[in-house]
């Protein structure tokens, strides 16, 4: 698979700097015109000043490798379509997209290929799920829930998301105590988007328990960002090739907010950013459900064959008791997707009340990847109260054992970066994890909060 960052309409040409980092790292970027979800004038002056900024632009970043496709704009031509029904040629701008800039490009850099704009395709409506590429807002903006990503069948995603919290130090960094509850006027201005926290409520409540206390509430919203992205991700992913790719709103901020972002204004992960990370690795485990089974896949992006084991238990949380249910050797080659035998629900305990844990380690034994299958809502589970213990290894290293399965163990330092969070701990197992440590100082374990959903349901 190939890694694509978009540069959006509504923000800047990046530094150079940016753009050596993406030919260094192999990223491919997806180039915006910096227009974004408006009508522009068609005067000529108005034309000559855009002539000026894209050549110049064009000139400067053409060289680049990574830049893999200029476009237009964002959603000018979708925004029109919405809103006066009608078809976008009619759009003021329209010739800017459509004739001006290909143009330039077709006269300077006639290799690279141009998109008008973002969404696009060969449908009436610039957002159709039948040509060119969409941005899946459905999800989130117009409140439908993300479990419902499995009816998408979008071609290519260039822009989709899910809000949570920054994280919990970035905001009380700007938020005084007073304000330092979840329906303040402060922290809700903190959020940009209309109804923004209004959402984080009404998804939470869909999802996982509905706890309003200022700590509590990040960690819980921060995780259901996370496994909303996770399940897009994993859906689209699956659905190759039928859809090729998926650009997730967004990677950053700019500021102390509650937003899309996979990581804070203080440049901290949020917890999102490891789901995110899993769901993207080169060798991932995708499980889903169908009407009278459970159908577990594992697909290999790797340069080379995977050889090692897959082993899937079941948690069967009534009886507190763990069923092997699937251990076998495997080999899968580069490129290859391989989809294990069902698992039929009727074989399965009737209550429901249980998840069924995937996990796939190398010849070594080490954990490659893992992946889940809850059979109700999380806030319908009862999960067993655990208790997890940090053993500090070396100044950059910890390790992790936890005396019952514990789900989406999230560590939190102001003044650490962990290798990995969010993940599942199975009962008696050591998880090793790496640091890196803002300051020079001693980590001290009692400064490390620790987080898991069995706290809460």
């Amino acid at each position: 698979g190939m890694n694509m960052i978009r540069v959006w309409g509504g923000g800047i040409y990046e530094q150079p700097v940016f753009y050596n980092l993406c030919d260094q790292l192999g990223l491919l970027v997806w180039q915006d015109f910096m227009f974004a979800c408006s009508a522009y004038p068609e005067n000529d002056f108005f034309i000559e000043n855009i002539r000026e900024e894209i050549w110049e632009n064009v000139a400067k970043l053409q060289h680049h490798p990574s830049i893999a496709l200029w476009c237009g704009n964002n959603e000018n031509e979708w925004i029109w379509y919405r809103e006066h029904k009608g078809t976008y040629k009619n759009m003021p701008g329209y010739k800017i997209f459509h004739d001006k800039i290909p143009e330039i490009i077709s006269e300077l850099n006639p290799l690279r290929p141009y998109w008008p704009t973002s969404p696009f395709g060969e449908d009436e409506d610039p957002n159709a799920e039948t040509s060119g590429n969409r941005h899946s807002w459905d999800i989130w903006s117009y409140w439908v829930d993300y479990s419902k990503v499995v009816n998408d069948k979008s071609l290519f995603v260039t822009e989709f998301g899910f809000q949570g919290p920054a994280n919990i130090d970035t905001i009380n960094t700007v938020v005084d105590k007073d304000s330092q509850h979840i329906q303040s006027e402060f922290f809700e201005f903190h959020n940009k988007q209309i109804e923004g926290n209004e959402r984080l409520v009404r998804f939470l409540a869909g999802h996982l328990p509905l706890r309003t206390g200022w700590e509590e509430f990040f960690y819980l919203t921060q995780l259901n960002q996370g496994l909303a992205l996770k399940s897009c991700l994993e859906h689209w992913r699956f659905r190759w090739p039928e859809t090729a790719g998926s650009i997730i709103w967004q990677l950053n901020d700019c500021w102390p907010v509650t937003s899309w972002s996979l990581i804070d204004s203080c440049l901290k992960p949020k917890l999102a950013y490891y789901f995110v990370k899993r769901a993207f690795a080169p060798l991932a485990i995708y499980m889903r459900e169908h009407d009278e089974s459970i159908h577990t896949s594992i697909m290999n992006d790797r340069l080379t064959t995977f050889s090692g084991k897959v082993k899937i238990i079941l948690l069967d949380l009534a009886d507190q008791r763990e069923v092997i249910i699937k251990e076998a050797a495997i080999k899968i080659k580069n490129g290859e997707r391989l989809d294990l035998e069902k698992i039929f629900k009727s074989d399965l305990p009737a209550s429901r009340d249980y998840i069924i844990v995937a996990s796939l380690t190398d010849q070594k034994g080490n954990l490659v990847c893992r992946n889940f299958f809850a059979a109700k809502r999380w806030k319908y589970l009862k999960l067993p109260q655990s208790k997890i213990k940090i053993e500090v290894k070396d100044d950059r290293r910890i390790n992790l054992r936890s005396n019952k399965p514990s789900f989406f163990v999230d560590l939190y330092h102001e003044q650490v970066t962990f290798s990995e969070s969010g993940m599942i701990i199975l009962a008696n197992e050591t998880v090793n994890l790496n640091m890196e440590i803002n300051k020079e100082q001693q980590l001290n374990v009692t400064d490390v909060k620790v987080y898991s959903l069995n706290n809460y349901v």
